[in-house]
């Protein structure tokens, strides 16, 4: 997913870091919570497998597994007062990705995920187009911290930090330890921004070209990445009379290049006379994004992140819960999973007492009150 061999050139940029240390951190530097925007697709399809959920809705007619690890992996990161915006996919999202028609996200698939965000107040927005495109923006604006996705066109876009799932020996997610890339770590790697990326995209493939430059590798591909002008001259492009001076560059560069390594590339068989796919690279560059406006307008911006569970909302929050995840759970046991999660939130509404805050450094830090303690 994404661009193709990304992730092994980066490798080397990732870190390991425990979510809990990070959201206290940022907020003591910062003054406010550590916000990620959650690719949603991602969380979705890469929770679970397709197999894994027949199996599931076999043995448990009428469950929702998808839905239900994402509140299992949703709940703990509020405890952690980490804000989080889910962000979904638009109708103008492009229909054509990986070379055959993308999967149409109907509304009938998502519904039941807007509806459990609703009920325990985590705000989601639907983006004009690519759900991960859209993330980017917010990124790039400060309206984010972070992106959370798998997928690298992320950093195509736009998006200097991104995280991704860690696992285990066993293959297995950790809840609250990730791997994060930053932008200024993946430099020294040879990528250094966007546009370079996206050149590397569409040499080696991409959801928009799975094909790429027949004939160039990676490591060409990462050579030709670094060429400051013909990078420049590769975005500039808008037309096919662009594309054919950009290719005159092009072949110089590659030909510099095998001179004067080991590197070879076979003219022959390649198809750099047709390189780049105009439209893909269109899709690379011009994503279908928000408008100022938009993002202006966006609710959880205007007022308050998060909502509050009170005793009153809480009496229609369960049932539904309830009655749709974990129905032989008792109330009792729904209650305690909102409790540390309001006891963040309400600190963190108000963070500019010293004693306010560092008794929410210590609910980051797991502790939290008995519901018998605790008065909504």
């Amino acid at each position: 997913m994404g661009i193709y061999h990304f992730w092994n050139v980066v490798n080397e940029a990732g870190r390991e870091r425990s979510l809990a240390q990070w959201a206290a951190k940022h907020l003591k530097e910062h003054g406010r919570p550590l916000r990620i925007a959650i690719d949603e697709a991602h969380w979705r399809f890469k929770n679970i497998t397709d197999a894994k959920e027949a199996e599931i809705q076999e043995k448990s007619p009428g469950s929702h597994p998808r839905e239900t690890a994402i509140l299992e992996r949703t709940l703990p990161l509020l405890r952690l007062g980490i804000q989080l915006l889910f962000v979904f996919d638009g109708e103008r999202r492009p229909e054509m990705k990986k070379g055959s028609k993308r999967y149409f996200q109907r509304e009938a698939t998502t519904a039941l995920l807007k509806g459990m965000l609703d009920h325990i107040y985590v705000p989601w927005h639907q983006a004009p187009g690519e759900a991960e495109a859209e993330c980017a923006l917010l990124q790039q604006k400060g309206l984010v911290d972070a992106v959370w996705s798998e997928d690298s066109d992320s950093f195509m876009f736009g998006c200097t930090l991104l995280i991704k799932d860690l696992r285990n020996g066993k293959n297995q997610k950790l809840k609250e330890e990730t791997q994060s890339f930053d932008m200024k770590d993946i430099r020294k790697t040879g990528l250094f921004n966007k546009k370079s990326i996206t050149l590397f995209g569409m040499l080696t493939g991409c959801d928009y070209d799975s094909a790429g430059l027949r004939g160039c590798g990676e490591a060409m591909a990462r050579q030709l990445a670094k060429k400051g002008g013909l990078v420049e001259g590769f975005w500039r492009i808008q037309t096919e009379a662009d594309a054919a001076g950009w290719r005159m560059l092009l072949e110089e560069e590659i030909e510099m290049i095998t001179s004067g390594s080991n590197l070879s590339f076979n003219k022959q068989r390649s198809d750099i006379r047709s390189f780049p796919a105009l439209q893909a690279l269109r899709n690379c560059r011009n994503p279908v994004i928000s408008d100022a406006a938009t993002l202006d307008s966006l609710p959880f911006l205007q007022g308050e992140w998060y909502g509050t569970h009170t005793t009153e909302n809480l009496k229609v929050t369960i049932p539904w819960m309830q009655a749709h995840f974990f129905s032989r759970k008792a109330t009792i046991w729904w209650v305690e999973q909102f409790v540390p999660v309001t006891i963040n939130q309400r600190f963190l509404k108000n963070d500019s007492k010293s004693s306010t805050r560092a008794k929410c450094f210590l609910v980051l830090r797991g502790l939290s009150l008995s519901w018998r303690e605790f008065i909504f």
